[in-house]
């Protein structure tokens, strides 16, 4: 029977889409002499030691079950009032992960009498509970705001409620959403907002708490209660989990049937603490996000510069992207070239991951650029990017 996975596995490294964990195994080993240039730890925090957080030692590690039966410890509502607080909302829930959290909150939210309207670059966690429920959807072209509002016109009248479903920072390009359309649109045609701010959350904002808050700091007198809220603890806040914010009724009917919530085993009460500690960290700490914005700006010359010196040689001419978010990317027409060069930045010692389909159309390299990059080490890293795009 093994044949079948074998077979499958042969196919998908034919077409150069197999993933190797031996590999990323052999690269661990190699971690502490690598510089990262993938990791979404946008401002360092995952690497930051508990030193500093009160009575970390006497809190448990584990949950010890879902948080509806013996799961829910005092850190995981001080976490969630904290959240809560910074995002501007009334309540939230936490998730396990990211992931469950999309997949939980739309999959309880959205019935078969509704429709969604989702970006067609949407994360695969929100694709994923639309097919699970089989759920009516619209798709508009990314970040066509135009496009939605046709759709919406056409379609909304026919449903009990409707969804407006994309990501404030898009994940795979780094590019953001066109929120104050959205919202107008949300608006007119009696919407939500679902809006996943895993990649925004951290960095945008006066306090840090993402692109919405800071539209909700430049509009104070619109009405927000068709907003709904995902993020993540992971990314700036540098640990694991996922949330969502919004209004206290919204948030008690996810408890009641949310099913990856009810049905998973609460995160840790140890990293509920931390998560707790790292966003009054970038609340307090301005300088984290504007070290960050300053090597985004530093890597957006250095490679501007690349680009101009490639233009004159066509061969090694390449597509570059950013939109102002730590996200930058390269584009390549050859998933084999896109592996030859990021297998020659870790050469250098530099990790750089390669991007493939199905993840992405298009093969790419995504850039990374936290806070705790200095400018030496990014000006070594496009040296060797350099080299490796020229070889």
């Amino acid at each position: 029977m093994d044949r079948i996975f074998q077979d499958k596995i042969n196919d998908l490294k034919k077409q150069n889409l197999y993933r190797d964990q031996n590999s990323i195994n052999e690269r661990l080993s190699r971690q502490k002499e690598l510089i990262n240039f993938s990791s979404n730890d946008y401002l360092g925090l995952a690497e930051c030691s508990i030193s500093g957080i009160s009575n970390v030692a006497q809190i448990p590690f584990g949950s010890s079950g879902s948080r509806l039966t013996t799961g829910t410890h005092l850190e995981h509502k001080e976490l969630e009032d904290c959240i809560s607080n910074w995002k501007g909302c009334e309540d939230t829930i936490i998730f396990s992960s990211g992931y469950l959290a999309n997949l939980g909150a739309l999959s309880a939210l959205i019935d078969k009498e509704d429709v969604v309207f989702i970006d067609e670059l949407a994360h695969s966690c929100m694709w994923d509970a639309l097919r699970i429920h089989n759920v009516r959807k619209y798709i508009f072209a990314h970040n066509d705001s135009q496009e939605l509002k046709t759709l919406i016109q056409k379609y909304r009248h026919q449903y009990t409620n409707s969804f407006i479903i994309t990501e404030s920072v898009f994940s795979m390009d780094g590019d953001i959403a066109p929120l104050g359309d959205l919202k107008a649109i949300a608006d007119e045609y009696s919407s939500f907002l679902y809006i996943d701010e895993a990649h925004s959350t951290g960095i945008y904002g006066i306090t840090g708490a993402g692109l919405i808050s800071e539209y909700k700091e430049k509009n104070p007198k619109h009405d927000f209660s068709n907003l709904i809220q995902m993020g993540t603890l992971s990314k700036a806040i540098g640990l694991e989990g996922g949330y969502i914010s919004g209004s206290s009724f919204l948030i008690d009917f996810l408890r009641n049937k949310a099913r990856t919530y009810v049905y998973s085993t609460a995160s840790s009460p140890f990293l509920m603490k931390i998560a707790q500690h790292n966003i009054q960290k970038i609340i307090q700490e301005n300088d984290l996000r504007q070290k960050l914005f300053n090597n985004i700006k530093y890597l957006d010359s250095l490679l501007t510069n690349l680009q101009a010196k490639n233009e004159a040689n066509i061969k090694n001419k390449f597509h570059w992207t950013n939109f102002g978010s730590p996200i930058f990317t390269i584009q390549f027409q050859d998933i084999n070239e896109c592996l030859t060069v990021s297998n020659k930045l870790l050469e250098k010692g530099f990790i750089c991951t390669s991007i493939r389909p199905p993840t992405v159309k298009i093969p790419r390299l995504r850039i990374c650029i936290s806070s705790k990059h200095t400018h030496h080490q990014i000006l070594s890293f496009c040296t060797a990017l350099s080299i490796a795009l020229a070889a």
